[in-house]
């Protein structure tokens, strides 16, 4: 519900600043890992990487575009940037982290959105930017959103289902969220295997 971040384009504009490979040379010392979609690719048979052309045209918001963001930006706010500052911890999850963090900032503002990162006190930042409770209504969160899981189902349910207790956002849920919550319930009803892998990656399509 907040400006300007209620227009998907400034999201889309977001994900496109993101220089995700560019974080993996940086900061994975074994240079193998893959991007990450809604969940790691340790998740096989369900993962699918936003590289795979299998993917299909939603992959273009994982990649780095800034000309693709100034046209979002502008499409959506009339000006090619925008200000915001990014809420994270870094007293518990420490100096790694802060690299991470610090990292994101100075990637999306060579593209126009103008960040600078406000750390905040673990206990703090739990009770309120990690539950999507912003005091700072232009503000956004970095944060790890799940750590390892044995099954999709367990971010599905627990971070994006709008029936979640813990869902990470607040206001009101975007027009898409109905037909998400149909297919994150439909998921769990699967018992072929390849059919829900197949599925699972529809709904990754989706989101």
């Amino acid at each position: 519900d907040n400006a300007p971040w209620g227009d998907k384009r400034v999201r889309q504009a977001l994900s496109m600043a993101m220089d995700r490979q560019g974080y993996l040379d940086v900061l994975d010392p074994t240079g193998t890992n893959p991007w990450n979609s809604f969940f790691g690719p340790a998740l096989v048979p369900y993962y699918m990487s936003p590289e795979d052309p299998k993917w299909g045209d939603t992959a273009k918001y994982f990649k780095h575009d800034p000309a693709e963001v100034k046209a979002l930006l502008n499409a959506a706010t009339g000006s090619d940037t925008i200000d915001v500052n990014m809420i994270s911890n870094v007293d518990r999850y420490g100096a790694t982290a802060q690299q991470a963090w610090e990292l994101v900032a100075s990637d999306v503002r060579s593209s126009g959105i103008n960040a600078q990162n406000v750390y905040q006190e673990y206990g703090a930042y739990i009770q309120s930017s990690y539950f999507g409770k912003i005091t700072d209504p232009g503000a956004i969160t970095l944060g790890h959103l799940f750590g390892t899981v044995l099954d999709p189902d367990d971010i599905f349910m627990a971070c994006y289902w709008s029936g979640s207790a813990r869902h990470n956002w607040a206001g009101t849920t975007i027009p898409e969220m109905a037909e998400l919550d149909t297919m994150f319930l439909k998921q769990r009803t699967l018992l072929d295997i390849e059919e829900r892998a197949e599925y699972v990656q529809d709904i990754q399509r989706k989101m």
